[in-house]
């Protein structure tokens, strides 16, 4: 008849649904009891956290019989956060669980921050692994974060609930130098203070005097991929050699391009909202270079880009060589005060064999 309380949705890995409560059925009894409106339904879960009662329900015209214990609404309550990079990751709560479909305790990104954000992660977005780790709970996000190598370069797989069905794929930079510690906030209920823990997990990395130690080491910024000797181009990139000032067709200015192009490259560079400074109109900048100096014995290469580019020496940097398909991590060593340019160094001797080989200074 009418005013039966009907289940309209059930979140993903909760009681009721764990215990196969079903949209569409019919609520006729708990507890042995006949419940007909929210009033005495609330009430009795209220009276019976984490009691298992009998719930009869009636579905497709049969009753069915189930065992739920209702759940304790504050254990399924965010009360621990973990602050990275200026970025805010937390347990999926009930509400937005709720309200998305999606199962209670997600990784949820309530602020991406730095690393998360150059990676492409926006906010709300729920992170499914990181350098191929898979990451169903906070707990499995933070040993995989701790475990990352300053300067490394991983995957990290995630979606957003309007997208659900569409895993995205981003490249994350790790690079925290620019921040303190990644750590952990409780939740006290006794004193309503939230508590920090800085973020240390056996085998990982991200405990505070090797945070302060990456700080003053900013320049050892390569991932694995720039150190491997043995690095190839792919076979279908072609790999630009130094040649004559004589073109394919003869001409000079093509001849002169040939030329020069083998020293010339891209700079990217990242300030982080902390290094800001003011006069800076953007956080990302992006502009042409050209190598000045380049030595892998010694592992020195230099690059001269713009001002524009370049505009504070508080920023990271990402120098990809026309010559060969790689790029590396660099760093401010002079900022002209009067004139426009700027010089970048990078680890020459970090770079793959190839590469070594075909970047030529100008």
């Amino acid at each position: 008849g009418t005013g039966a309380l009907v289940v309209e949705d059930t979140v993903p890995g909760g009681p009721g649904e764990d215990k196969g409560l079903e949209v569409g059925d019919v609520l006729v009894k708990i507890g042995g009891e006949f419940v007909t409106n929210f009033v005495t339904l609330e009430e009795t879960l209220d009276d019976n956290v984490s009691t298992t009662l009998e719930v009869v329900v009636e579905r497709g015209g049969e009753e069915v019989n189930l065992r739920i214990a209702p759940g304790n609404l504050h254990d399924v309550t965010p009360s621990r956060l973990l602050e990275a990079c200026g970025g805010v990751v937390h347990a999926l709560s009930y509400q937005q669980a709720r309200n998305f479909q999606l199962p209670v305790g997600s990784v949820y990104v309530a602020e991406p921050g730095y690393v998360l954000g150059l990676a492409g992660v926006s906010k709300h977005a729920i992170i499914t692994s990181l350098n191929n780790v898979p990451t169903p709970d906070l707990d499995a996000f933070a040993r995989a974060y701790a475990s990352l190598r300053e300067g490394s370069r991983v995957r990290l797989q995630y979606f957003v609930h309007a997208e659900r069905h569409r895993t995205k794929t981003g490249l994350l930079h790790f690079n925290s130098r620019w921040y303190p510690p990644a750590a952990f906030y409780d939740r006290s209920w006794r004193t309503g203070r939230w508590e920090r823990t800085l973020l240390s997990i056996p085998g990982g990395t991200n405990d505070e005097p090797e945070a302060k130690k990456r700080r003053k080491a900013g320049d050892s910024r390569e991932g694995d991929e720039e150190g491997d000797d043995e690095g190839d181009a792919p076979a279908d990139v072609p790999v630009v050699e130094a040649g004559s000032t004589s073109g394919s067709n003869g001409t000079r200015a093509e001849g002169v391009a040939r030329a020069v192009e083998p020293s010339l490259c891209i700079v990217q560079v990242d300030i982080a909202t902390v290094a800001l400074a003011d006069g800076v109109y953007s956080r990302s900048f992006e502009g042409s270079g050209a190598v000045i100096h380049h030595d892998p014995n010694t592992g020195l290469g230099l690059v001269v880009v713009d001002r524009n580019t370049v505009p504070i020496a508080s920023c990271d940097i990402l120098v990809s060589f026309a010559a060969f398909p790689c790029e590396i991590g660099g760093k401010v060593e002079y900022l002209h005060p009067t004139h426009n340019f700027a010089v970048v160094s990078y680890d020459a001797g970090a770079l793959p064999r190839r590469a070594k080989e075909f970047i030529r200074p100008i």
